[in-house]
């Protein structure tokens, strides 16, 4: 009799370690389920509409910091920013929970308008305390 009351105790308190454990388990987050694209039909030479997909359980954390790249032969340049006075805020921006958004990007205010050319557009994401860089190219033609 004793044992199987010692045997009910153990066994309700593994099903609630289990339990706990279960709610706390961490997922693990990703670059590589992170993506982005710019959406068709809306790239202009003062802007564009992107679009970020995160594919992770728990998705990242945005701000509004970009930058623009000109392909200049097989390598990739900085463009000049314009503006004497530029900031990006560090404001997080949260993912929907259909796990991808828009947003729409006026480069004119900082790049001025972009002649033609291959471009990419740079998205940080902050990834075990460093940031690693999304990217989606464009043309402006």
């Amino acid at each position: 009799m004793k044992k199987s009351i010692y045997v009910i105790i153990f066994l309700i308190i593994l099903v609630i370690m289990m339990i706990l454990l279960k709610n706390n388990v961490k997922y693990e987050q990703t670059i590589d389920n992170v993506q982005m694209r710019i959406k068709e039909g809306t790239v202009t030479n003062s802007s564009a509409v992107i679009i970020i997909t995160d594919g992770n359980k728990v998705p990242y954390i945005y701000n509004t910091w970009y930058q623009i790249e000109k392909k200049d032969g097989d390598i990739w340049k900085k463009c000049e920013i314009r503006a004497d006075n530029y900031m990006f805020t560090e404001q997080g921006i949260g993912m929907p929970k259909t796990g991808e958004m828009e947003v729409y990007v006026d480069w004119s205010k900082y790049y001025g308008m972009l002649e033609n050319g291959e471009y990419r557009i740079i998205k940080h994401v902050y990834v075990n305390n460093e940031y690693e860089n999304i990217s989606a190219n464009f043309k402006i033609e």
